[in-house]
C-alpha cells in the first residue's frame, strides 16, 4: 500500500507517468501462449505509443538530456 501511496503522490506532483492497460488483462501469470502474450505485448506498446508526447515532455522537463525515441 506505501508504495501504490508513493506512485500516487508522484503522479500528482507530475514526478511519474503511471502506463496501465487501457483493457483488462486477464491471463494467469504462468501464461505460456505466444500469442496471447505477444497481444498483450502489443497492446502495452501501442498504449505507450499513444502516451508518448507525454513522455517526452515529461523527460525533456526533468533531464538536460536529448531523448530521441522512434515510432
Amino acid at each position: 500500500m506505501y508504495y501504490l501511496y508513493k506512485i500516487i503522490i508522484h503522479k500528482k506532483k507530475k514526478k511519474a507517468i503511471v502506463l496501465l492497460p487501457s483493457e483488462p488483462i486477464e491471463i494467469s501469470r504462468y501464461e505460456k501462449d505466444s500469442d496471447t502474450l505477444m497481444a498483450i505485448y502489443d497492446m502495452g506498446y501501442t498504449d505507450a505509443m499513444k502516451r508518448m508526447n507525454e513522455i517526452k515532455a515529461m523527460i525533456a522537463e526533468h533531464s538536460t538530456q536529448t531523448v530521441s525515441v522512434e515510432g
